[in-house]
C-alpha cells in the first residue's frame, strides 16, 4: 500500500505555490472580437488599476499567455490542497515558521544543475520525456517522480570536494526550496560497482550529506529490480521526514 505526503508537505507547498502566484504579474485570459487575448492589470500613476491587452501574435503577448497558463494552473492547485486539508491542518498551525536553508542541496544548487550532463555513454532503450536512461528502474523513479508532482533533473554534472559527480536524480522540493539526490544502485551484487561507488558515497558524507534524508539510496541486482510501491513509499518517506522537520510550530 503506497503512503501519503503528510499535511505539513501539502501546507508547504501551498505556501510555496502562495508565494509564486504573488510575484507574477496580475493576467487574465479573454475574448476580443473572437480572438483570445490576455489583460495585464496594473496601477497607473495615479494609483488606479488599468490594464493593457495582449494577443499572441508577437514574444511579449505569448510570454503573458504562459503566465496566465500558470496562474490557473496555481490557482487550481491551491483550491485542491486547501480542499484537501480543510482545518486539520490550519486549526493547529496558529503560529509558525518555516525552517530552510543550511543544507548545500540548496535552491542554487538546484538553479545552477544542468540536466542529463553524464558523458558515460547509455546503452539500451530506457527512455523518458525524451531523456535516455540506463535502466528500467531509473524510468520507473522519474514516473514516481512525475506522479508526485516533483520536478527533477537527470544526470546533472555537481562538484562535490571539487570532484565532479552525476547523481541519478537531483530532486527539487519547492516547498522546501532544497534538493534531494536519488541515487540507484542496479548492479549491488557485483563487488567491483559497489567499490566504485563506496567512494562517492563517502564524498557525499564528508559533504556533509545524510543518506535517508539527503541521499535515497536504492538498491537493486542484475536479476532483480525494486517494485513501484517500495519506491513510491521510500521517497515519499524522505520527503514527508524534511517537511517535518522544516515546519517549525511555535
Amino acid at each position: 500500500m503506497k503512503i501519503k505526503l503528510c499535511e505539513q508537505y501539502s501546507f508547504l507547498r501551498l505556501l510555496s505555490l502562495k508565494e509564486e502566484l504573488s510575484v507574477l504579474p496580475n493576467v487574465k485570459p479573454g475574448i476580443l472580437r473572437g480572438r483570445p487575448i490576455v489583460r495585464l492589470y496594473y496601477k497607473n500613476n495615479r494609483g488606479r488599476l488599468t490594464y493593457k491587452t495582449y494577443s499572441e501574435e508577437n514574444d511579449e503577448g505569448e510570454r503573458y499567455f504562459r503566465i496566465a497558463a500558470r496562474r490557473a494552473e496555481i490557482k487550481d492547485e491551491i483550491a485542491s490542497i486547501e480542499s484537501a486539508l480543510g482545518k486539520s491542518l490550519f486549526g493547529k498551525l496558529s503560529r509558525f515558521s518555516v525552517k530552510t536553508g543550511g543544507s548545500i542541496l540548496n535552491e542554487e544548487l538546484w538553479n545552477t544543475a544542468g540536466n542529463d550532463e553524464n558523458p558515460i555513454e547509455k546503452r539500451g532503450s530506457y527512455y523518458h520525456n525524451g531523456i535516455q536512461m540506463r535502466s528500467r528502474t531509473e524510468v520507473l523513479v522519474a514516473e514516481i517522480l512525475d506522479e508526485l508532482g516533483l520536478q527533477y533533473k537527470y544526470e546533472p554534472a555537481i562538484k562535490f570536494d571539487s570532484e565532479v559527480f552525476y547523481p541519478d536524480f537531483l530532486v527539487y522540493i519547492e516547498g522546501l526550496k532544497r534538493c534531494l539526490i536519488i541515487e540507484f544502485y542496479g548492479k549491488s551484487d557485483d563487488e567491483g560497482y559497489l567499490y566504485k561507488n563506496v567512494h562517492k558515497m563517502s564524498v557525499y558524507a564528508n559533504c556533509g550529506l545524510i543518506m535517508y534524508r539527503d541521499v535515497l539510496g536504492l538498491y537493486g541486482t542484475k536479476e532483480t529490480m525494486v517494485s513501484n510501491t517500495f519506491v513510491y513509499n521510500s521517497v515519499v518517506t524522505v520527503i514527508n521526514q524534511l517537511a517535518l522537520e522544516a515546519l517549525v510550530l511555535e
